[in-house]
């Protein structure tokens, strides 16, 4: 398809290694790896790790951080009603759109 990658990781800890093994190998195998989202898929994540990491990845692949998701209870669609706008909100309000396209 030819498409730019975006890499979604969590803010916690042994995800340096996950995020950078994935640019990785994205990026041997040819992928044009737009950036980083972060993702909150926890509702205590620790502010020191996820602030520490988020710098890491940046420094580490020279990719920006497109942005962060929040936890938010609405995201999950096993437990709650999917609200799809709610989730175009979320995502509206966190990524920087600017970058991506």
């Amino acid at each position: 398809m030819e498409l730019p990658l975006i890499v979604v990781c969590r803010p916690t800890i042994g995800t340096i290694n996950h995020t950078l093994l994935t640019v990785s190998y994205a990026r041997q195998h040819g992928l044009d790896v737009k950036g980083i989202i972060i993702n909150e898929s926890a509702e205590n994540c620790d502010t020191i790790v996820k602030d520490t990491n988020t710098d890491e990845i940046k420094r580490l692949t020279g990719l920006p951080i497109l942005g962060t998701i929040p936890f938010d209870k609405r995201l999950d669609t096993q437990k709650y009603n999917y609200n799809k706008e709610a989730v175009i909100k979320i995502f509206s309000d966190n990524i920087d759109k600017d970058i991506i396209i």
